[in-house]
């Protein structure tokens, strides 16, 4: 039976009739004001609370707000005993909280929390085992944890990892929706390398808080220990999009880069590519050899400019026009470059990119002092002078009849005659310096 037909025992009043549209109406609510007549009719439905627990909540806003001193007056005068040596404590002024906890003790011995705020001033841990002892508190076990962890130096005590553990537990079993508890037991399942107990830990850190970046990052690093890359790489999907971007650490990001590089995601391998050289905007951005496999992965496929698909277009970008803004000095970069270059056809961008190569390491401090950088500059010399044959007499940029490098045969000698001069000095007897010799005169030939 339906309320309308519901047998009453009186009327229906015009108050009762009225109140949907005067008081309820959602669809226009400011289309009338009601009186006050009207208003005062519902107070007494507002659940008001008492004076003391409204002076609780607000010295509990106080102390967030660093105001003790205030919090401490209203304490004392609501007689919350326990939070007045709270505050004491944080003031400094320990000798009043101990007494101030003591005469709380004293009116009732089953205080736990009061047990436990007195192990955390004075760092003792029978006053915890006391608060656990006597009403299963669950920051008792917290500081337990947290001591044992990272004792103080005149306990003489070494981290226990065992007790850490245990304490730990006993704390989630007692409070089991606490997040900072649940990372907190994470961290040092990652610390012993216990992974399948931190990605429990870090699991249940993310179901209750979904926006906590590090809880997200953490609980992929336990995965990818785990072998569960995918699994791992969902998880730095959430980490990336949640929380604060601003704040975010650019280690996320180089975490999401190696989980999906073992996965062989290569667009998002790019994604993370770029995301990495924008945050960080320096060479150490950049990861060498995963840039290399995303080039190899781009030249595999014919260039067609007008049916470029967006991981090409994305790569090209990449390659071509972020990287060369944040990366100058590196020569094996500029080859890549030239490579990507090339392969969209234009060798005349690539001849530049080689010239940019040598450039970058015969320009280098350490050219006459480490035979590696000697060797590398060798190196770079060989390539430039091929990249001056096999792209110097092809058309031009424009077309018009011309070629990319007229007069590639004497750069090459020059710059085959640079590098001598710069490292006879040092290497001459050197194994590079021989090569140098042999390719000079295979440029001398070229009439």
């Amino acid at each position: 039976m339906t309320s309308d037909k519901t047998a009453r025992l009186f009327p229906v009043t015009e108050d009762e009739t009225n109140f949907s549209s005067e008081f309820l109406n959602l669809s226009e609510p400011d289309t009338k004001l009601l009186t006050n007549a009207k208003r005062s009719k519902y107070l007494y439905l507002l659940p008001l609370m008492p004076k003391w627990a409204m002076d609780t909540e607000l010295a509990e806003k106080l102390v967030e707000l660093g105001s003790l001193k205030s919090a401490l007056e209203i304490y004392e005068r609501l007689e919350q005993w326990t939070d007045a040596a709270v505050c004491y404590a944080q003031t400094g002024n320990a000798s009043r909280a101990e007494e101030l906890l003591q005469k709380q003790l004293d009116n009732n011995p089953l205080d736990s929390r009061a047990w436990s705020v007195l192990g955390d001033i004075k760092q003792d841990p029978q006053y915890w085992e006391k608060s656990w002892e006597v009403g299963k508190y669950a920051n008792a076990k917290k500081s337990l944890a947290k001591y044992y962890y990272n004792p103080p130096k005149e306990s003489g005590l070494t981290r226990d990892y065992e007790k850490v553990l245990e304490h730990q537990y006993d704390c989630l079993c007692a409070n089991p929706i606490d997040f900072e508890n649940w990372y907190f037991y994470g961290c040092v399942g990652l610390e012993i390398k216990n992974y399948k107990l931190a990605a429990e830990a870090f699991t249940r850190c993310v179901t209750n808080d979904e926006t906590s970046t590090y809880a997200w990052s953490n609980l992929a690093s336990a995965l990818v220990e785990l072998d569960k890359m995918q699994e791992a790489f969902n998880a730095l999907k959430r980490a990336v999009d949640a929380g604060d971007k601003s704040k975010r650490s650019w280690r996320i990001w180089e975490n999401y880069l190696i989980v999906a590089v073992k996965i062989g995601n290569w667009d998002e391998v790019l994604y993370a590519s770029r995301v990495l050289l924008n945050i960080r905007n320096n060479e150490g951005s950049l990861d060498i050899p995963i840039m290399e496999k995303l080039v190899n992965l781009l030249v595999s496929q014919h260039y067609e400019e007008s049916n470029l698909s967006f991981f090409q277009k994305s790569c090209i970008e990449f390659v071509c026009k972020m990287v060369p803004q944040v990366v100058n000095h590196n020569a094996r970069v500029w080859r890549i470059i030239a490579k990507v270059d090339f392969w969209r056809g234009k060798p005349w961008l690539a001849l530049e990119d080689y010239e940019k190569a040598y450039r970058a390491v015969s320009s280098s401090p350490d050219l006459t002092t480490d035979e590696a950088i000697w060797n590398e500059a060798v190196e770079s010399c060989h390539e430039l002078v091929s990249a001056y044959e096999n792209f110097g007499e092809l058309p031009g940029k424009y077309g018009a009849g011309d070629v990319i490098c007229k007069d590639w045969k004497f750069k090459s000698k020059s710059t085959v005659r640079s590098l001598i001069s710069k490292g006879k000095a040092t290497w001459e007897y050197s194994d590079g310096f021989e090569r140098l010799q042999e390719l000079k005169k295979e440029v001398m030939s070229n009439k």
